[in-house]
């Protein structure tokens, strides 16, 4: 039986005094169109691989007391002989600007109608944060995010607040990325010469998946380092490192680990030289740009390894990393992105369940976690002044556990535990298969809001149940976060 969505439309109207040097921070999904139109320019502050974006280019523009935000989008998904899924987000977004201090608040609330929500759930609110409410078919909550930030002196700057970091190139990250539920951070970043520097520690809650009784919430807390050095106009050389650990340890309550919070230290020696087994996760990426408007990038992450067994070709578990490569190509009206991604098995995952590389349910880098393939595909044109179409499209793969055997793609079980030593191959497990494509068109309002709407096909297959949907999703929002 085929089953349709609705629409809901709501539109916040905010005032508020929005001074000279106020930096707003730009959704990432609209940052490949103010890397063309806005970042470039003089009074902005940009890089391609750190975001969100700041940009105050809105100072040009707007020089009146009032600014537009909006509140709200909906998403629906229907198919043959299921029960549709219906994602609602309602909020607002309050600015505040000066010389040395900024900030901004986003209150929200969320609401989702599907079947069986214990058993979906990280699928249906995958980057919102989880403190929610069950009905029968429906969840529901409400949160704020914010950010204060202190100009500290021309090349470096200060923030605090709830929300999250994406770094990296590409339409994903394997280190960190916007697509999980946002934290608490304290951040530092440094702009000098050909060299940006970022320092974050952050704090959250995890929620075991193998354990909902007293262990299901435990407060943790991650740390990282993140350089990006362009060396030449056409070369840039990223490295990154995080360490995460929980407040808890198994005899006493350790809080926040005050070596972690060097902003200099190496996190692997620190850890070897405090005794602690703490979840340590590097990585590294280049970015090549043989022509202006051309570039290819990539990401290594690595969990752990040995090179021996790398040789042996025996599928050792303790083989943790993953792969990213890109190409990105942008015309003076027109973007395009072709992406490829794999992680292997166990890959971001601890012995110590709660020190696995998440927050609240949800992983800190790629969304599908550890064990997968994908192919990603994405493209903007701008066929008027400010309204655009785009077309996208994903293929996905994913190797999942079963009730006995932990085949690495959930990073929430212990690598210890139901766990093979060897024969861990990419995708091993219970095949899990998404496939999805479709259209989007946009208006921009005034530089500062977006009149939206998208709609697709997607396919999701199961071992041999092949479900077929199709969605659709429209709204008005802001182009800040």
């Amino acid at each position: 039986m085929l089953r349709i969505s609705g629409i809901i439309l709501c539109l916040w109207l905010l005032s508020v005094k929005l001074y000279s040097q106020a930096e707003l921070p730009v959704r990432d999904n609209l940052s490949h169109f103010y890397e063309l139109k806005y970042l470039q320019k003089k009074d902005s502050i940009f890089d391609e691989s750190i975001r969100p974006y700041y940009t105050n280019y809105l100072t040009d523009t707007l020089k009146k007391n009032l600014l537009l935000l909006p509140a709200i989008w909906s998403y629906a998904e229907f198919s043959k002989g299921t029960y549709p899924v219906f994602n609602n987000y309602f909020g607002g977004m309050l600015f505040y600007g000066h010389k040395k201090f900024s900030g901004w608040v986003l209150p929200y609330f969320y609401y989702s109608q599907s079947e069986n929500y214990r058993h979906s759930l990280p699928e249906f609110i995958s980057g919102f944060y989880s403190r929610y409410n069950f009905t029968s078919n429906s969840i529901y909550f409400a949160d704020a995010l914010w950010e204060a930030e202190y100009n500290a002196a021309k090349y470096i700057r200060f923030y605090a607040g709830k929300g999250k970091l994406f770094l990296g190139e590409g339409n994903s990250s394997l280190w960190i990325s916007g697509s999980g539920a946002p934290y608490n951070y304290f951040r530092g970043v440094v702009d000098i010469w050909h060299i940006k520097y970022v320092w974050q520690v952050g704090s959250g809650l995890d929620r075991d998946s193998l354990d909902y009784g007293v262990m299901a919430r435990r407060r943790k807390y991650f740390a990282l380092h993140y350089l990006d050095w362009q060396t030449t106009k056409w070369l840039s050389v990223q490295l990154f490192e995080t360490v995460i650990w929980a407040q808890y340890s198994d005899k006493y309550k350790r809080g926040l680990e005050p070596v972690y919070l060097n902003p200099i230290v190496f996190y692997r020696p620190v850890e070897f030289d405090i005794g602690s087994s703490d979840n340590v996760i590097m990585g590294g990426g280049l970015v090549l740009k043989p022509l202006k408007r051309f570039s290819l990038y990539s990401q290594l992450v690595l969990d752990e390894f040995k090179i021996s067994e790398i040789r042996a070709k025996k599928g050792w578990w303790g083989n943790k990393f993953g792969l990213q490569t890109g190409v990105k190509y942008y015309l003076p009206k027109a973007y395009f992105l072709l992406e490829a991604n794999a992680v292997r098995p166990f890959t971001y995952s601890h012995n110590f369940p709660i020190s696995n590389y998440g927050m609240d349910r949800q992983p800190l880098a790629h969304p599908y976690g550890a064990n997968f393939r994908e192919l990603i595909f994405d493209s903007r044109f701008e066929l008027a002044d400010n309204f655009y179409v785009g077309l996208f499209g994903r293929y996905l793969q994913k190797g999942m556990n079963t009730d006995s055997v932990n085949y690495g793609g959930n990073i929430y079980w212990s690598y210890d535990y139901l766990r093979r030593e060897y024969g861990n191959s990419l995708l091993s497990g219970v095949l899990y298969s998404e496939f999805y494509c479709g259209v989007g068109a946009g208006k921009f309002v005034g530089n500062v809001l977006e009149i939206f709407g998208r709609a697709g096909y997607k396919s999701i297959a199961v071992g041999k149940n092949l479900q077929k949907r199709f969605y659709f999703e429209a709204g008005v929002r802001s182009v800040f976060l």
